[in-house]
């Protein structure tokens, strides 16, 4: 096989060498969901999470490094665990860092996440609400309904927070 993800370490720090001031972080790897269309569950029937203060850490190396001005998250559903946003400002907060985030989420995630969003950290979100068609989200194992990607969509306005919406 071409991909091995056991080889795949989430403690691996991967320092960019781009000088844009955009620069990627993960903090966890996997997803609980099993939509039928991703095989994600599938190749980390485990999530894994990097402790927070490893991910700020290496936000502040790169900080100090190249002069960061927003950090993006490449997590596959950064949500998961919503409190960790909460843990990851605080983080970021104590060690001075003022940069802005964004990051992947489901729609479902995105609404348990309302107490910890504030638009002046978060700047957008990625939601993978893939189809407003019941049928297809049944079909697509989503377990997501119509009516919560839209309350998840009018959350992220009302919030001020920018939004990309991905869709099949």
């Amino acid at each position: 096989a071409l991909y091995n993800p056991h080889l795949w370490k989430i403690d691996t720090s991967m320092i960019p060498t781009n000088d844009i001031g955009l620069y990627a972080f993960i903090s966890s790897i996997g997803c609980y969901a099993k939509c039928s269309y991703c095989k994600l569950a599938d190749m980390f029937p485990k999530i894994q999470y990097r402790p927070i203060e490893a991910v700020v850490g290496e936000m502040v190396t790169i900080n100090k490094a190249k002069g960061a001005l927003h950090f993006t998250g490449d997590d596959d559903n950064f949500l998961m665990s919503p409190k960790r946003l909460a843990e990851l400002d605080g983080a970021m907060s104590s060690k001075g860092l003022n940069q802005t985030l964004d990051f992947q989420a489901r729609s479902t995630d995105v609404l348990r996440a309302k107490p910890y969003l504030d638009k002046d950290r978060t700047i957008s979100v990625t939601m993978g609400i893939e189809s407003f068609v019941p049928s297809q989200l049944l079909r697509w194992k989503k377990c997501i309904t119509v009516e919560q990607n839209v309350e998840a969509i009018e959350l992220l306005r009302e919030l001020e927070i920018g939004m990309k919406i991905n869709i099949i």
